[in-house]
């Protein structure tokens, strides 16, 4: 036996499973199915005096309606009915929903009837009505349900069953399943943003800990002394230096020559003295004792610490009172 066009669009063409929370419990027959058609068709025309009733009516809706013909079982899908039964709740003083559930349910009924061979109601081409509805203008965005609108039904009967499994006196309340499921939702997705928090805050802490260095103020060439000599009396002439350096470059700044930077290197330093200024011979001068004895790593001895320190007091650098500058 062949289904019509319209019966066809709304079957969807796979056996259910055994033992499915979400299926149908009874199977019916072509004379069954009209019934159950023309029973839909009356619950509507009442909901047209009573819209709050629309939620009721949705979830005693079986998601699809199982028909036996000649040995076959199909499934007419329910989700269209569905969906215009959440658009009466929502906006319940407009019949147009209704309008158009009636209108297809007796399509439905004029296409089993046909399917059966049972004549149809006397002056009612169902089909040609059906065409002529589908062809107004408000009716050219409507269509059936989509694979994803499918999906997400078979999805939802999951829930539905797991949660039965799951909480078998709850069977009576398919929402909890639902709040069960996108509380699941809801966590895991907040797996991913708190990770990504986390990362954030991790990688902001080298920063932190970067600007909190930055924020120290520069010494004066008196400090860099001080600490100078106290590394020369501990016999550590080589840090000696290098701290008597930067007294020399802390001193030049007093002076007004440069604002201290301690990403230039002491060629840089160098270069931005001019040679014809009357420090450039004695700062060029403490810049190679720093040179031998940081980079080329040569023994300083107490004696090459002393030469530095006399060119610091070329430079105007004033010591009250010279620490030794190694053991006696």
């Amino acid at each position: 036996m062949r289904f019509p066009a319209v019966l066809l669009a709304a079957i969807t063409l796979f056996p259910a499973r055994a033992g499915s929370a979400a299926e149908p419990k009874t199977e019916l027959d072509l004379p069954g199915y009209i019934a159950e058609l023309d029973r839909w068709d009356a619950a509507i025309a009442g909901l047209r005096q009573a819209p709050l009733e629309a939620e009721a009516l949705r979830r005693e809706l079986p998601p699809s309606w199982a028909v036996r013909v000649e040995g076959r079982r199909y499934d007419v899908s329910t989700i269209w009915l569905r969906a215009r039964l959440e658009a009466v709740k929502k906006n319940p003083k407009s019949g147009r929903d209704c309008d158009e559930i009636q209108q297809h349910l007796q399509a439905l009924r004029a296409e089993a009837l046909r399917l059966s061979g049972l004549p149809p109601p006397p002056g009612v081409d169902a089909r040609a009505k059906l065409d002529t509805i589908l062809q107004r203008p408000e009716f050219r965005t409507v269509h059936g349900p989509t694979r994803l609108d499918q999906l997400r039904e078979r999805i939802r009967q999951w829930v539905d069953e797991m949660a039965n499994k799951l909480f078998g006196g709850m069977q009576s309340h398919p929402m909890t399943g639902r709040i069960i499921f996108w509380s699941l939702i809801a966590a895991l997705g907040l797996v991913p943003v708190v990770w990504m928090v986390r990362r954030l805050l991790a990688g902001q802490s080298p920063l932190a800990l970067t600007l909190e260095a930055g924020r120290q103020t520069a010494k004066t060439w008196q400090e860099r002394a001080r600490e100078a000599f106290a590394a020369a009396a501990r016999g550590d002439y080589r840090e000696a230096t290098r701290l008597a350096y930067w007294a020399g470059v802390y001193r030049l700044e007093e002076l007004g020559l440069w604002k201290t930077d301690r990403t230039r290197t002491h060629r840089e330093y160098l270069r931005l003295l001019p040679s014809n200024h009357p420090q450039h011979n004695t700062f060029s001068e403490i810049t190679r004792h720093f040179e031998l004895a940081w980079y080329a790593k040569r023994e300083i001895s107490a004696d090459r610490f002393g030469a530095v320190v006399k060119n610091l007091e070329r430079m105007g650098c004033v010591f009250p009172s010279r620490p030794a500058t190694g053991p006696s």
